[in-house]
């Protein structure tokens, strides 16, 4: 306080107690006030500078290794963008590598709820290599500078996880789980260039996901079960087939799914989302989150709901024609690469 002022001569400079020579004292104090500079985007630098001040300026006593070595801030540095999308992808090209090494195999897994055959190593491998394009290309996004590169890429990653178990998915459960895990972390995605773009892929992601498990909901209620080849049993000869639970639920999946894969008429929120979203994260959902989700509709309808077939071939078929016609005649128009 006011009342309690020391000298000129009486306070303490840093490595004054440790009796280093000038020049020693002006290399250490730039190595502090540097480290205290860093202190603000790091805590572990800020814990370390603040144990190096109390050392050499209040207690005399000799300052760490890690400061008088001027390594204060090598030590605590965070990584680079470059440090992260390596890692990101290294675990791409391990992940890659083994589902390479899985290809031609057949198996259940997680008490059946999953499927490993070469047609969900397919969409697996689609989406690592659309993944590792998009690593690349988001090294100078600004919109991943601002996110914070390694929040950016584990959201990345955590679609394609998604994905994956989207892929193999042959159980309504872990088909709405991989759904979502591959939605949300898009989700976030898209609002980290315009807040408006995530808002509205929220909003009709949410209800293309209500619908679907509504659907799927109805599909449970009409065949007593979740899993693929149990509902294709209670659908067969004699079954559920013409049961108006099971008509209803798979068009209300079919409905859901649209909305998800963008097919018309569902498809109205996709260009202002692909215009408002940053280039690689649109990329990555015109390539990877499609070609997921073609399969996994592919899976759904062709095991759980083949003997259905005479019901809804017809109208997928017209959802085709339809987006075929309407996106290639809408896109005569655009003036925009990525609407």
């Amino acid at each position: 306080g006011p009342g309690n002022r020391s000298g000129p001569s009486s306070k303490l400079r840093p490595g004054a107690a440790l009796g280093l020579a000038p020049e020693s004292r002006l290399e250490l104090r730039v190595c502090l006030l540097e480290a205290g500079r860093r202190a603000t985007r790091s805590l572990r630098v800020r814990l370390l500078a603040d144990r190096a001040l109390e050392h050499v300026e209040l207690l005399g006593e000799p300052a760490p290794a890690e400061v008088t070595d001027c390594r204060l801030e090598r030590m605590c540095r965070r990584p680079s963008r470059f440090d992260l999308a390596g890692l990101t992808l290294v675990t791409l090209g391990t992940t890659a590598g083994l589902s390479i090494w899985q290809w031609g195999e057949r198996a259940d897994l997680v008490a059946g709820a999953l499927r490993l055959d070469s047609f969900g190593l397919a969409a697996v491998l689609i989406a690592l290599l659309a993944a590792a394009v998009v690593v690349v290309l988001s090294i100078r996004e600004p919109a991943a500078e601002q996110a914070g590169h390694g929040a950016f890429y584990s959201l990345l990653l955590g679609s394609v996880l998604g994905m994956t178990l989207l892929a193999e998915a042959q159980n309504l459960v872990s088909f709405f789980v991989g759904l979502e895990l591959l939605s949300i972390p898009l989700y976030i995605l898209c609002a980290s260039a315009v807040r408006e773009s995530g808002l509205k892929y929220l909003v009709i992601g949410s209800l293309g996901s209500a619908t679907v498990l509504y659907g799927f909901a109805l599909l449970y209620g009409g065949a007593g079960s979740t899993d693929y080849s149990r509902i294709a049993e209670a659908l067969g000869p004699g079954g559920q087939a013409d049961d108006t639970l099971i008509l209803i639920g798979t068009a209300m999946a079919a409905t859901g799914l649209a909305f998800k894969v963008s097919l018309a008429p569902f498809h109205q929120w996709t260009p202002d989302v692909y215009q408002g979203a940053p280039t690689p994260v649109t990329a990555f959902m015109a390539v990877a989150t499609k070609a997921a989700a073609f399969i996994a509709l592919a899976r759904l309808f062709e095991v759980a709901l083949g003997p259905l077939v005479d019901d809804w071939q017809p109208a997928l078929a017209a959802l085709a024609v339809a987006s075929i016609v309407v996106g290639n005649l809408g896109a005569l128009g655009q003036d925009s690469l990525k609407r």
